[in-house]
């Protein structure tokens, strides 16, 4: 698809797909301030049909391992920065225990 043609909801979904937080991703996409700062929680909570195709828009691409490695990196990095706890470093020790990562 066309990069200049992308709807807004896809050009999110693409930059949360590149490792993007969501608060980045919905700034760069166009999406105004308060909507970058409610989240994802707050923004699919009376529409389930728009959770439906965000969901579609951002598993549409499959991850490859170095794509993952990258994103894994970045969340795991984030976190650490933040100082906030979180379930990112069990999320990428499991990723680890997958052989086509090998971490």
């Amino acid at each position: 698809m066309n990069r200049a043609k992308e709807s807004r909801s896809t050009r999110r979904a693409r930059l949360i797909r590149e490792g993007k937080s969501w608060r980045l991703a919905c700034l760069e996409a166009g999406y105004s301030l308060s909507t970058a700062n409610r989240g994802p929680k707050a923004f699919f909570r009376d529409s389930p049909g728009a959770r439906r195709e965000f969901i579609r828009l951002a598993e549409e691409e499959p991850y490859n391992p170095d794509l993952t490695r990258k994103i894994a990196k970045h969340r795991l990095t984030k976190a650490v920065l933040e100082g906030k706890s979180s379930n990112v470093s069990r999320e990428v020790e499991l990723l680890g225990k997958f052989k086509e990562h090998d971490w």
